[in-house]
């Protein structure tokens, strides 16, 4: 079985197959000039939640796959009454034209914490040689403890600077892995606690 690029797993073809889908589905909203990488840890299980992924009447995204689709459209200061009224396409196109994307430390779903945490551990040097050559962003913001320990390797790389931490010196975190909005480090949504961050420096 071949050796994933994105996690680094012996997988089959349909696991490759769904892992060129996601990317050309990120690629269509990336911008030309990265202007804040947000990382995440891994992207959710099921393909209709992705966040990139097309709107489909036939597929309801989850509650969790809402909520940061609706958060993310803070840090990028974009203007929604709910996703349910405002066309995803829209918010997105609107997330691109700002400079935002979103992007995962591990580029498949993994199954249980324990399980990501080792495999943020042996991809971190990737994670950071990715950032440098591909995203090039001007600023860095991670969401998730385990992508926390990605950074001591942003000084030897160059790109501390690039860093925006939370109010506590970290990543920014949430209630739950896929990227909800519950909160774990204050009272404010995990949108408008990235946005306040970065503010001042666009």
């Amino acid at each position: 079985m071949p050796l994933c690029d994105g996690c680094g797993a012996h997988v089959d073809d349909a696991h490759i197959r769904r892992r060129i889908e996601r990317l050309e589905q990120a690629t269509r909203f990336r911008p030309i000039h990265i202007k804040v990488l947000i990382l995440g840890e891994a992207p959710p299980e099921h393909a209709r939640d992705f966040f990139y992924a097309p709107p489909s009447d036939h597929e309801l995204r989850s509650h969790t796959s809402q909520a940061l689709l609706e958060e993310l459209a803070i840090v990028g200061g974009i203007k929604v009454v709910s996703t349910a009224s405002t066309p995803k396409e829209a918010v997105l196109s609107e997330f691109q034209r700002g400079g935002f994307f979103l992007a995962y430390a591990i580029e498949c779903p993994v199954p249980n914490e324990r399980e990501l945490d080792q495999v943020i551990r042996r991809f971190a040097p990737t994670v950071v040689r990715r950032i440098q050559s591909s995203y090039r962003p001007k600023h860095i913001v991670l969401i998730g403890s385990a992508v926390a320990r990605l950074i001591p390797l942003f000084d030897p790389a160059g790109l501390r600077d690039k860093l925006i931490l939370s109010s506590e010196g970290s990543a920014f975190r949430y209630g739950q892995r896929t990227g909800g909005s519950g909160s774990s480090d204050g009272n404010d949504s995990l949108g408008s606690r990235i946005h306040s961050a970065i503010a001042s420096l666009l």
